[in-house]
């Protein structure tokens, strides 16, 4: 039997607030109208088909919506930084493909592979004062991992 082993995260910074509650709100709206649409009607016979096929949507964004109070926007382990946009786009970066963290505008920046290719995470959710931070423990992290690759 294989051991799954359960890694710690070193450091992790939370999601917005408002898109946390837009997502509760969206989701609110939609599993109401399903539930509105479906049930609260004389003759469950008669079911329009919008709503029945509704159900899927209201689903996926009210599972959403917990996971989006459930799980922080970016998490840094050992050997590598996650951001969690969302369930269906999850990024990881290992620090040992990265060369440094460069600064580019308003506090938001971009990440320099040891190619010298560069790529700006997409950091729309994320609460505006943990931008800093977060480009401040991965430089750090990222700078721990190059004197480890020198020696």
């Amino acid at each position: 039997m294989k051991k799954t082993i359960i890694e710690n995260p070193i450091h992790y910074f939370e999601r917005n607030p408002f898109v946390v509650i837009v997502t509760w709100l969206l989701a609110a709206a939609a599993c109401y109208w399903v539930y509105d649409s479906i049930f609260n009607q004389n003759d469950l016979r008669t079911i329009n088909p919008l709503s029945f096929f509704s159900v899927v949507p209201a689903s996926v964004l009210l599972y959403q919506a917990f996971w989006f109070m459930l799980n922080p926007f970016v998490v840094f382990y050992k050997d590598r930084m996650e951001i969690q946009q969302s369930i269906f786009h999850t990024k990881q970066w290992h620090f040992l493909d990265l060369k440094t963290v460069n600064e580019v505008k308003n506090g938001r920046f971009a990440v320099v592979f040891n190619d010298d290719e560069s790529e700006r995470p997409n950091l729309i959710g994320i609460k505006p004062s943990h931008i800093a931070p977060t480009r401040e423990t991965l430089l750090k992290l990222v700078n721990e991992n190059l004197k480890t690759r020198s020696k």
